[in-house]
């Protein structure tokens, strides 16, 4: 283990501390966690209001209500140390990517990065990692086209997308496969999050 890591995983244990005690104010049990991570989702998006607020007022809900544990990078990330790490190792640490898409968010080249980078932890691991959620009309990056997201648009009520969110988090059965000698792949959609595009 680098001492980067060895840094960053003493500071997501006092993360993990002030979180179990921030739900025990509100009696909900922490979910468990698969083998060797420390989230259930790491959440890249754009430091703009509107993108910022949606995945506030959505990490709270999800930790306080849900039991899940989150990565956001203005709370988690570990200050001195290089961005790219910590994004790094919170997409590696996480079950799954929640990326968050917006006109303002698809700007952002760390956006752009993160996502890239959760496409290839899914390659790498054979399965989708990658979450989208559309808060607006926008582009659909490359690399999520073929994934059924999430729409999160102001016209949708959140009684409506709010239980696929929970649903894509808590699913296991995800999987991506790859063609090896074509280097192209798959994406089998066999969740209750549905089978068309349209969230």
């Amino acid at each position: 283990m680098t001492e980067v890591n060895v840094v960053l995983s003493g500071q997501l244990a006092e993360n993990a501390a002030v979180t179990e005690e921030h739900q025990k104010d509100h009696k909900v049990d922490r979910r468990t966690l698969s083998e060797n991570k420390k989230y259930h989702a790491f959440f890249c998006y754009r430091d703009v209001p509107n993108d910022k607020l949606w995945v506030k007022e959505a990490v709270k809900k999800l930790e306080n209500n849900y039991g899940f544990i989150c990565c956001d990078h203005e709370r988690d990330f570990l200050a001195g140390t290089k961005v790219i790490s910590n994004i790094k190792f919170g997409i590696k640490n996480s079950e799954k990517v929640v990326c968050v898409l917006s006109k303002e968010g698809l700007d952002s080249e760390y956006l752009r990065l993160e996502t890239e980078m959760a496409h290839k932890e899914g390659i790498d691991k054979r399965e989708n990692v990658l979450i989208p959620v559309l808060l607006d009309d926008c582009e659909i990056p490359e690399e999520l086209k073929l994934l059924t997201y999430i729409d999160a648009r102001k016209a949708n009520s959140e009684t409506t997308w709010w239980p696929k969110l929970v649903a894509a988090l808590e699913d296991k059965g995800n999987l991506m496969f790859y063609g090896i000698e074509t280097n192209t792949y798959d994406v089998t959609l066999y969740t209750s999050v549905g089978y068309n595009n349209n969230g």
